[in-house]
């Protein structure tokens, strides 16, 4: 009570736990629990992001909205169909004309890595699909999805073609990542295609939107996420990415690209980077000494007491002249393809208190400029044809990356002009010391950036990333308890309780838990299941002594509590928090067990599909009220 004292108008036991697996409020797995499970599998960590469990590591699932324990997690076997279910780049259809392009491994993902990939439209009618599929039965289709900026509220859909039941699943785009799943069932096709159509009724250039965990199952409910099998084949050039410290590296040919990224706050992993081919249209990405870059009212130093996004010297910056003018410096490319989308991006950082920077002629009448040059908030302003514009800052260096994707004029020319500016004023009087420093200049066909491309003296092409992506099995967890001898005489009375929960409904006959005596042949037997209602089934040397029914229709997801005490002649008494339904079973033969198995049958191939919180044994057969409090207040 608030005051203290004990209540007494509600039933307490008597006695402890022989066996006590709390599996809720320890948050770890009892040694005396034998667990396996032949594969590595996903769950939901602390933090609401999906964490991967290696092969025999058990999951001890947290709520991703809430973030409480949710328990053991048991699942049964499981394939994901779907092939480069984070890539969607990669998949076998996708819309004609390149109406969109992929920045892969740009965007934080459910599993907390940047290992999505942020997919940009530049024309209509976008749509990824797997095809060719051979099904027959019946599957759910899932996945994450997110947008940004417009492309948020817009209109998307997932569809399924080429099965008995063609099936279309409309909805708005959210803005942070949700998880949505499809279930249909066919008779059997080998042409079936499914995938999403995004925005598929309202797409305009620039919108944005990541897919990831794209998954395929033959199954009525959607289990955790199956990751593919995807593998490092070939690249037959040099690449870069990010290291853990934050500094560009570069990969030689051949050797695959596990990177990092900064998301803000901290350096998070990408996990293994794949990237299409693109070639940096600069012939000098670094060094702004060379006659193709134009220089106006300014001069270029190198400076190396300054270290570069990759940890080198070769650091140049160009210095607005005293005349009271515009100071800039350009490369213009020429030759491209008229009126199509490229991708500017580079480093700068601000020399001395210079505090803004503009290109203008980035596109036919478009311009740019990033305020705020010293600081951890710098800002963009864009004008004309310039999309999806941002400005990443690296607080341990001082670094900007800026990106942005503008449109070639009708005569195939991007000339974009770097101008050092002061407080918005185009031309001003420079010092002969202040201006920016510009290091990895890069202008890529396409509306998305890449990892960096080093240029020197000419144009360089960075070559694909060859991915082998094979479909992900999930195998059963399997837990059990062996030898039960050894903790508790299993001849004499027992109480067994049980806490467990679904996400979804369990498959038909999915085990709570199973208690038996197969060492001993005599397969007695005490089955926790799930048949639409909660049930409790009681067999002694393959004899059935009854089975015992919920009121309760747990079809719709709730939490099982039960208990159930057994005497030593088997009369058997059991509780269930449906409705505290308590039966007095007929007496049969003494049962003796000799295993338990949770959230599975002694096979392991019935397996809830949930998660077990708290399995409790007492060496006491409780009483009637006993056995209803445990499921009122345990």
């Amino acid at each position: 009570n608030a005051r203290g004292t004990y209540r007494t108008d509600q039933v307490r036991h008597t006695v402890r736990p022989i066996l006590n697996f709390d599996f809720v409020n320890t948050k770890t797995l009892d040694s005396k629990i034998s667990f396996s499970r032949r594969s590595i599998a996903t769950y939901y960590g602390e933090r609401g992001y999906i964490k991967y469990a290696n092969v025999n590591e058990p999951r001890l699932e947290y709520d991703a909205s809430t973030g409480e324990p949710k328990g053991l997690l048991v699942e049964e076997a499981m394939q994901n169909i779907f092939t480069h279910t984070t890539r969607p780049e990669y998949w076998p259809l996708v819309s004609a004309a390149a109406p969109m392009t992929g920045e892969a491994n740009s965007e934080l993902a459910p599993d907390g890595r940047f290992s999505a990939t942020k997919l940009t439209a530049r024309n209509t009618d976008p749509y990824w699909y797997q095809n060719g599929l051979t099904l027959n039965g019946t599957y759910t289709f899932s996945y994450w999805l997110k947008g940004f900026g417009n492309a948020v509220g817009k209109h998307y859909t997932a569809r399924i073609i080429n099965v008995s039941s063609n099936q279309s699943n409309a909805g708005t785009i959210p803005a942070v990542w949700t998880r949505y799943s499809h279930t249909f069932t066919t008779t059997s096709t080998t042409t079936a295609y499914v995938g999403l159509e995004a925005p598929d009724n309202s797409a305009a250039i620039g919108d944005q939107l990541s897919i990831w965990g794209a998954q395929l199952e033959l199954n009525s409910n959607m289990t955790s996420y199956i990751p593919s099998d995807d593998r490092f084949d070939s690249r037959s050039t040099t690449a870069s990415y990010y290291g853990k410290d934050g500094l560009i590296k570069y990969a030689a040919a051949n050797e695959p690209r596990y990177g990092y990224r900064w998301d803000g706050r901290n350096i998070v992993e990408t996990g293994l980077i794949a990237e299409r081919t693109s070639t940096n249209l600069a012939t000098y990405s670094e060094d702004l000494s060379y006659s193709s870059w134009l220089k106006t009212a300014g001069a270029v130093v190198k400076d190396e007491t300054v270290t570069a996004p990759d940890g080198s010297t070769n650091v140049w910056a160009f210095v607005s002249s005293t005349a009271n003018t515009s100071h800039n410096i350009r490369e213009q490319h020429s030759g491209l393809s008229s009126n199509y989308y490229y991708t500017l991006s580079y480093w700068i950082k601000a020399k001395g208190s210079q505090t803004e920077s503009g290109v203008y002629n980035a596109g036919p009448g478009s311009s740019i400029t990033i305020t705020d040059l010293n600081t951890a908030a710098p800002s963009i302003a864009t004008n004309g044809t310039v999309h999806n514009a941002s400005a990443t800052y690296d607080p341990n260096s001082g670094w900007i990356r800026v990106e942005y994707t503008t449109v070639s004029d009708s005569s195939g020319v991007i000339n974009p002009i770097f101008t050092c500016r002061q407080s918005g004023a185009e031309a001003h009087a420079g010092d002969g010391t202040q201006g920016i420093y510009i290091w990895g200049y890069q202008l890529e066909l396409g509306n998305s950036a890449t990892s960096y491309i080093r240029a020197i003296g000419a144009t360089f092409t960075r070559a694909a990333d060859v991915i082998t992506s094979t479909a992900g099995t999930r195998k059963a967890d399997e837990v059990a308890v062996f030898n039960l001898s050894d903790y508790v005489d299993t001849s004499e009375d027992l109480t067994s309780y049980v806490h467990a929960s679904t996400d979804f409904v369990p498959q038909q006959n999915a085990r709570y838990y199973e208690m038996t005596d197969i060492q001993n042949t005599t397969d007695d037997r005490i089955i926790s299941y799930y048949n639409v209602q909660y049930r409790v089934l009681r067999e002694a040397g393959n004899v059935n002594y009854g089975v015992y029914q919920s009121t309760t229709d747990y079809s719709d997801l709730s939490e099982i509590k039960q208990a159930s005490a057994y005497t030593k002649d088997s009369t058997m008494i059991t509780a269930d928090s449906g409705g505290f339904v308590i039966t007095d079973s007929t007496p049969g033969p003494n049962m003796k067990f000799d295993n338990i198995y949770l959230g599975s049958d002694y096979t392991f191939t019935q397996q809830l599909g949930g998660h077990i919180k708290k399995f409790s044994l007492y060496n006491k057969a409780l009483s009637s009220s006993e056995i209803v409090a445990l499921t009122e207040n345990n």
